[in-house]
């Protein structure tokens, strides 16, 4: 006759899955982790070559850059959620996504602008291609091209963004830290090179609804019910989002 499972049998089999889980699900995420920032590495490799050539093309005619941020830069946009480059002749015929229809027409990369975004482009004066910033949408991640010798001030790969210091040259992977008042004041979003710190931003204000009167801001947290707070001393290794936490009064 078939004998089962014994308790014991079955506990130690549990526990030997749950041993196993507990070794490969981590090695699996960082697996996928380091094939996600490959790719956007090589999209990033292709980009700055399409652009650097656009930039290389025109140089005898326009000098785009002036040493100047190319993008974003234009208040007469006709689409806010896509800005256009500022004037330059050979430019003209792109509107909308203009960088990632200029990157398909020079590769052949045709990267969807409801994935990726180019979402910052600096030329010399003499179309020498210094920054490029490749931002993939539903990670909050980023890839940042900086050339030798040209560093963004602000830090974090986003002008006022995240802690870090001066961004190194060549690529460097940035995740993105959203801050969520849950109805307070809004609070912008850092981007924070990879391994750095996320700046603690001042405090936001409380909903303006009568109900919430008296309250005041307690501390940023990892959960939306409070109860896991964020330390501003950890690295940043992946995309997050804070949460307010609100003191009764």
């Amino acid at each position: 006759m078939k004998k089962g499972f014994t308790l014991v049998e079955v506990i130690m089999i549990i526990a030997i899955i749950s041993i196993l889980g507990a070794v490969a699900i981590p090695a699996l995420t960082g697996y996928v982790d380091k094939a996600d920032e490959t790719e956007i590495k090589q999209h990033l490799a292709t980009c700055v070559e399409a652009i650097q050539t656009w930039g290389t093309e025109r140089y005898a005619d326009d000098r785009i850059g002036q040493g100047q941020l190319v993008f974003p830069v234009n208040p007469d946009s006709e689409d806010p959620s896509h800005p256009a480059v500022p004037y330059a002749p050979s430019f003209s015929p792109y509107k909308a996504n203009n960088w990632l229809s200029l990157v398909d027409e020079y590769s052949n990369l045709n990267l969807s602008p409801s994935i990726w975004s180019i979402t910052e482009v600096r030329f010399d004066d003499r179309n020498k291609l210094v920054r490029l910033a490749l931002h993939r949408n539903d990670f909050g991640q980023t890839a940042l091209y900086t050339a030798e010798g040209v560093y963004n001030d602000g830090g974090g790969g986003d002008p006022g963004g995240g802690g870090g210091g001066p961004d190194p040259p060549g690529t460097s992977i940035h995740y993105d830290v959203v801050f969520d008042s849950q109805g307070g004041s809004a609070v912008a979003t850092q981007r924070v090179l990879k391994g750095s710190t996320a700046v603690k931003p001042d405090d936001p204000y409380p909903p303006s609804d009568p109900s919430w009167e008296g309250y005041s801001f307690d501390k940023w947290c990892r959960d939306k019910a409070g109860l896991q707070p964020y330390d501003f001393s950890s690295p940043v290794t992946k995309s997050i989002t804070l949460y307010a936490k609100w003191r009764e009064p």
